[in-house]
């Protein structure tokens, strides 16, 4: 399929994605208050640093395994799943006693934070498989019904009365064992697909040395977007968590929809032979990005109190300025994705890890900066500071490889328009740097 088609696929399932997200997150912050919902913000992103690391950028190189075809599906899915499998089983009891001595949760947080993590990890390869084969639909059917559970389960809780950190833990860990069962048992056909006799070890070698950059550019990602939280938290109070993630909201869905341009980008390069194809394609992204980004930016901009006094409630008020800032900065900050992925689609991801860098340099020495002297708006500039360099640096990157001009990301022909809509040549050759 073209990657206009894929594209299509990928959008028209996440707009339910956004809206059943979009209501979870506002249901949270208006029942759970700043405080509470700073708190959860604190454990769900240490869950998805764990998972990063455990994962290690294989599940990413999966794709482009399976691009290459120097193993089959079976070998790969075989082989990855087992190997994570076997890696939760064997660091679950360590992880469990290093918390309890080194984090305030109690044992039950404790354990529902490692089953979490093992179940991510677990679950993200699956998926992952599902994107090298180009399975877009049975991979936004897997999300679509994780956030649908989730939401249920935050729900039941409400009605019960028992809107806590437990129970809202609860109804992640539930939303997520029920994903992966049905990913093993559907999806990817686990029964058919995955065997122990499959297991080729070599794939988990070649899987670190591709994945060395993509899990850089993983963890550069979560702590660039993340650190200001934890520097929040230490600064300012669990208060301002809970205003900044509810400030974060709106930009961060209007970030998911360059996201899935990105990872269809991604695994449409990654699978072409013809070079100034993948250019020009990626090319015309940026373009339409940008102005469907600028476009949802107008009503941010004008309208900012309205927006957070009817989503989230008086409780709220005074993140407003911070959300029109952190709804800027997703723009810069969605192009830059689409670039690096084009490069790491090229097998160049180690500009990405050159990129994050970067970012977590000007993020962490800006938000040290103002951080103390102004708060919420403080993390915001520097999100946006540290996005516009990221951008002017993959912009560079990207332009001196494939020889792209400045003026080529200003005017959309029909010819890029085309490009989009064309069906790519197969296989590439990889880059070799």
């Amino acid at each position: 399929m073209s990657f206009a088609s894929d594209s299509i696929q990928m959008i028209s399932w996440r707009v339910p994605i956004l809206i059943f997200g979009s209501i979870t997150s506002i249901i949270l912050a208006r029942l759970l208050g700043p405080d509470l919902r700073g708190s959860l913000a604190i454990v769900m992103l240490s869950i998805s640093l764990a998972a990063a690391l455990v994962d290690s950028g294989i599940s990413v190189a999966s794709i482009q395994l399976i691009a290459s075809e120097a193993f089959s599906t079976r070998e790969i899915a075989s082989t990855i799943f087992f190997y994570f499998l076997a890696l939760s089983m064997l660091f679950a009891i360590p992880s469990y006693l290093i918390l309890a001595r080194v984090s305030q949760l109690s044992p039950l947080e404790i354990s529902y934070v490692i089953a979490i993590t093992s179940l991510t990890v677990l679950m993200t390869e699956l998926r992952h498989l599902l994107l090298g084969s180009k399975r877009f639909n049975a991979y936004n059917q897997s999300v679509v019904f994780e956030d649908l559970v989730f939401l249920a389960g935050i729900f039941a809780a409400w009605q019960l009365r028992w809107l806590s950190l437990i129970s809202v833990l609860s109804a992640y860990l539930i939303s997520r064992l029920l994903v992966l069962l049905l990913l093993i048992s559907t999806s990817v056909g686990f029964k058919t697909t995955c065997s122990i006799a499959a297991i080729r070890p070599r794939i988990i070698l070649q899987a670190y040395q591709q994945g060395i950059h993509l899990l850089a550019m993983q963890i550069g990602t979560f702590v660039s977007q993340r650190i200001n939280y934890f520097l929040l938290s230490y600064f300012v109070g669990t208060r301002s968590v809970g205003l900044f993630t509810a400030a974060n909201t709106i930009p961060t869905m209007f970030a998911n929809l360059p996201q899935q341009l990105s990872t269809v980008l991604y695994a449409h390069v990654s699978a072409s032979r013809d070079l100034s194809h993948g250019a020009r394609l990626t090319v015309s992204v940026v373009k339409i990005v940008a102005i469907a980004s600028v476009a949802c930016l107008v009503p941010i901009m004008m309208f900012p109190e309205a927006i957070v006094s009817i989503l989230f409630g008086a409780q709220f008020a005074g993140s407003e300025r911070t959300m029109t800032l952190l709804t800027i900065a997703m723009l810069p900050s969605a192009l830059s994705g689409i670039l690096f992925n084009s490069l790491a689609g090229r097998a160049m991801q180690k500009y990405g890890t050159q990129m994050m860098m970067i970012n977590l340099l000007v993020i962490a020495v800006l938000s040290y900066a103002l951080l103390p002297r102004m708060g919420l708006q403080g993390a915001a500039w520097s999100n946006l500071i540290a996005s516009l360099c990221s951008f002017g640096f993959i912009a560079a990157v990207f332009s001196g490889t494939f020889s792209v001009k400045p003026r080529d990301f200003i005017n959309l022909s029909w010819a890029e328009l085309k490009a989009i809509v064309q069906k790519p040549a197969r296989r590439l050759p990889l880059y070799e740097p």
